[in-house]
């Protein structure tokens, strides 16, 4: 199977696991597919936050399918 070739990067980042499922899951019916798992950062004195990537693929050509 050919490797896809992802024509969009995106960095969702949210301040809590809710708000990022919610913003994903739109995303995912826009034919955004996740890139990894969730990561987490801490900043002192600034609250923790939840980050997810998202991709789109190149469409795959007819002869592909």
């Amino acid at each position: 199977m050919k490797e896809r070739k992802i024509i969009e990067y995106v960095v969702i980042v949210k301040s809590t696991p809710e708000r990022l499922d919610d913003t994903v899951n739109m995303q995912l019916l826009n034919d955004w597919q996740p890139l990894g798992g969730v990561s987490t950062l801490i900043k002192p004195n600034n609250g923790v936050y939840f980050i997810q990537a998202l991709v789109k693929y190149e469409e795959p050509q007819e002869e592909e399918l």
